[in-house]
């Protein structure tokens, strides 16, 4: 079967001008919530996966992000776990922005 990312797109009509709302979690390994425990790079590739393929939809949807996941059990903002989460989050919008440049 499809990852679920592609399968929420195909799902799209190509026509539609209604927006893509998209909530990214930043579920690292120190999650206490999540617990998807998803790597920097995992990451990454999923927020690529996911501009790649709205762009590639023929309307040019619209792409709201937003954020969510990302609880370390630490969350003193001098600790590693808590400083990863935020890069996390810079990441997400870091990409995004480099995605929207290219189109």
């Amino acid at each position: 079967t499809a990852p679920p990312a592609r399968t929420a797109v195909r799902r799209l009509s190509p026509h539609s001008l209604d927006p893509v709302l998209n909530l990214l979690g930043t579920f690292r390994q120190a999650d206490r919530i999540g617990r998807l425990e998803l790597s920097t790079a995992g990451l990454k590739k999923r927020n690529a996966l996911v501009y790649r393929l709205v762009s590639g939809l023929q309307s040019a949807p619209r792409l709201v992000v937003t954020l969510g996941g990302g609880y370390p059990r630490n969350l003193e903002p001098s600790s590693p776990p808590f400083h990863q989460v935020v890069q996390s989050h810079m990441d997400v919008y870091r990409q995004c922005a480099a995605a929207h440049a290219r189109l």
